[in-house]
Order: C-alpha cells, then structure tokens, then sequence
C-alpha cells in the first residue's frame, strides 16, 4: 500500500500542479482576465481556421457599404469586397475581455457594444470605441438590448438600465433584479451545485478563498511527498557521510511531518474536491447533468434575487411590445 501511495503520488504531482494553478485562475476569472497565452503555443485546436471558434458570432450594418463584425476577438469591418480590418482600438486587448457579445444601434443611431467586463460606445468620426462607465459587478454581463431611448444591460443576474440621449455624454445606469413569476420555485440543477461546490461559490468570496487555500495545501502535500522521495534516496545514496546528511535529514522531517499532518487533517475535504471535480466531467457528468435540487439553507443557492446566475439572453419584441428573456 506504501508503494501505491508512494509511485501514485509521483505520477500525479504535476498533474495536481496544473490542476490548482487552473482552478485558481478559474475561481478568479475577472482577476486574471487581464493576462493572455499566445494561441501559437497551444494546440492546434485552440487556433483559428477560416473564423471558427465564434471569431465572428454575429454582425451590425454600419452603412450601406460596410458591416461590423464581432465575436471572441473584438470588433471587425468588412465591406462589400469582403475585406477585412480590425477596428477593436479603444477596446481592452486581453482575449478574455475583447470578446463581444452583442453590437446593437439605439433609435437615435448611436451604436453599442457589451463584452464580458466592458460597454463600449462607438464613436463614429474616429472609428473607435469608448468606454461607458457601468457599476461595479461580480457578475459577467453576458447582453445588450434597446427600446426608444432605454438601454438595457444584462447580466447573468440583474438588469440595468440607463437613458440614451444625444446630448448625453456620461450615462448613469441603474441596477435591477428581475422579478419572479407568481408560479415560480426555484430549482438547482445538480451539475451547477457541485461546480460551486467544488470551487467555493456556493458561500461566495469568502468560500473560494478557502478553496483556493485547500488546492494549495494540496500542492504542498504533493511536493512534500516528492521531496520525500527525493531526500529518501539521496541519504541512501550517502550513508557514509553523516555530516552533509545533516541538512538533508533536517528537511527530510520537516517535509515529512507537515506532509503527515496536513493530508491527515485535510483527507475529507481533498476527497470533496477530487470526487465534485471527477464528477464535472464525462463519463461522470452523466450521472448528474439531468437532475435538479431545492436551495440550500446557508448557501448562495438560497438568495432573495432568483433568477442569480440564470440569465443568458434579452431581446425587445416591438410587435407585442414585451421584453423576452434567456435563461439557462
């Protein structure tokens, strides 16, 4: 069993290196949006071929000759001989925050754009885009849509909403939860329950730091027991010259404890991380992905906004003169 735990430890050290520095980036994606990796150090199926991958998602005429291109790497100007430029300045260039997700035109003709952090306004004479100041959110806005002179902003949780004038320079925008029908009841699915199990977001901020501090206590028991073995083997190696094994026994107990200690203390709650993680992924994943379950007291599933990080879309039906929502 030693033996077991010995080599299995050894084989999946860097794997659970790659395993907590993701999920820390994960579990802090707004942070770390701000960093890029080069596609052309990635495998082939992380780079673009003939617009995949969303490259262009969707598009806004602009003029009678011209038409605005968008999607996961900004803004885009095509015209009616299919030559394309970029037109992404004043945009953030970091590829998590130039992705947009929708380009609309209010009726006084000014044009928009939201992305995942930013709302942008396209000034027109300079061919660039601005940024209009929104407040302060955890949440990801995801949509934009108009009515008239209203913009509405979407995001996975609350609306906002702000005026649209052509006077108007600095937009001010208020945050709003939408309502739930009187039919309504909440329900979880179990995949998004054990997603924010495993990454702390169901008690919020508070529960992913302590996760984020759990994987890297998990870390160290990995690299302790690496350096275990490492130490094991060069004091058999030098049996002979106790004085230069001095120092190298003296890390040796101390590597040796801590990592006795922690994985002891810590059993249960890698065990909670391991199995919610296996279980985000095939063939895991089958067993949860169609089931649901009531809130939890004591949780974020349990929160006065019900529709909290359910929203995915909204459109403006002129015809009924009604607001259509996504959800997931």
């Amino acid at each position: 069993m030693r033996n077991i735990h010995k080599y299995l430890g050894l084989f999946l050290f860097p794997i659970i290196f790659l395993l907590v520095c993701s999920g820390i980036v994960l579990n802090h994606r707004k942070q770390f949006s701000k960093f890029d990796v080069s596609r052309s150090i990635l495998p082939d199926s992380y780079k673009y071929s003939n617009w995949n991958y969303g490259f262009f998602k969707n598009g806004l005429p602009l003029d009678s000759n011209r038409i605005l291109l968008y999607g996961t790497e900004g803004v885009w100007i095509s015209n009616r001989d299919s030559v394309i430029s970029e037109c992404n300045q004043g945009i953030d260039p970091n590829a998590d925050q130039r992705k947009i997700h929708r380009i609309i035109r209010t009726s006084n003709n000014q044009i928009f754009a939201i992305s995942s952090y930013h709302l942008y306004r396209f000034k027109m004479g300079e061919m660039q885009w601005a940024k209009v100041d929104l407040p302060e959110s955890e949440d990801l806005f995801i949509d934009i849509e108009s009515k008239a002179d209203t913009l509405v902003i979407l995001s996975r949780s609350n609306y906002y909403v702000g005026l649209v004038n052509d006077q108007q320079q600095k937009l001010s925008f208020t945050v709003h939860d939408l309502h739930p029908t009187t039919k309504y009841e909440r329900q979880h699915s179990l995949f998004k329950f054990i997603w924010d199990l495993h990454s702390g977001s169901l008690w919020g901020i508070t529960g992913r730091i302590v996760i984020d501090i759990i994987g890297l206590l998990f870390l160290f028991i990995s690299f302790s027991g690496f350096m275990i073995w490492l130490y094991k083997k060069t004091i058999k190696r030098n049996k002979s010259n106790n004085r230069s094994l001095k120092d190298v026994r003296k890390r040796f107990a101390w590597y040796y404890k801590y990592h006795d200690k922690w994985g002891y203390w810590l059993l249960i709650p890698f065990m909670i991380i391991t199995i919610s993680g296996t279980s985000l992924r095939p063939p895991f994943l089958l067993f949860v992905a169609n089931s649901s379950i009531a809130p939890i007291p004591g949780t974020n599933m349990e929160s006065e906004n019900k529709w909290k990080d359910l929203l995915r879309a909204i459109r403006y039906d002129k015809y009924n003169n009604s607001w259509l929502r996504g959800v997931l």
